[in-house]
Order: structure tokens, then sequence, then C-alpha cells
């Protein structure tokens, strides 16, 4: 009511009020526009650590995987060597006791 009375009585006043509305409603916007733009920002950033720490996991569990397969793959060699020299030694005795 007092508001309106005196936006009608002088123009300036009512000017600057549409100015300081506009300006308002603009600056309003902008932080609601700021707002959402930090959020997206956020989960951008958010998305991309979870998408490093898969991927670090992933190349981890690679590693892991190759050492056992590398693990495995030394102790099938031990257990050839160690068959081998057995057969050797089983050879051998076989040949002493021949000769005995």
């Amino acid at each position: 009511g007092t508001l309106d009375e005196i936006l009608e009585k002088k123009e300036g006043i009512s000017v600057a009020y549409e100015m300081l509305t506009s300006i308002s409603a603009d600056e309003n916007e902008r932080a609601r526009f700021h707002s959402r733009r930090m959020w997206h920002l956020d989960r951008e950033h958010e998305m991309a650590v979870r998408r490093e720490r898969d991927e670090k996991e992933r190349l981890h569990e690679e590693k892991v995987e190759q050492a056992e397969a590398q693990f495995e793959e030394s102790l099938a060699e031990k257990d050839r060597m160690l068959a081998d020299a057995q057969a050797t030694i089983t050879e051998l005795r076989a040949k002493l006791g021949e000769q005995v």
C-alpha cells in the first residue's frame, strides 16, 4: 500500500524500484545458475575420481592375477625339475643295483 503510493508520486523512485527488482531477479538467477553449475561440477569431479579409483583397482587386480599366474608357472616348473631329478636318482640307483 504505502510503497505503491510512493511509487505513484515519484517517477524516479518507480524507475529505481523497477531496476532494483530487475537486478535482484538477475542476481538471484545468477546465484541459482552458479549453484546448479557448482553441483554439476562436483558431480563430474566425483565421477572422475570414481573412474580413476576403479581404473587403479582394475590395474591392481590385473597385476595380482599376473603375479599369481607367474607364481603358479614357477611352481609347475619346479615340480617338473623335481620330477626329473627324482627320475635321474631312480635311474642311478637302478644302475648301481645292477652293478652290485
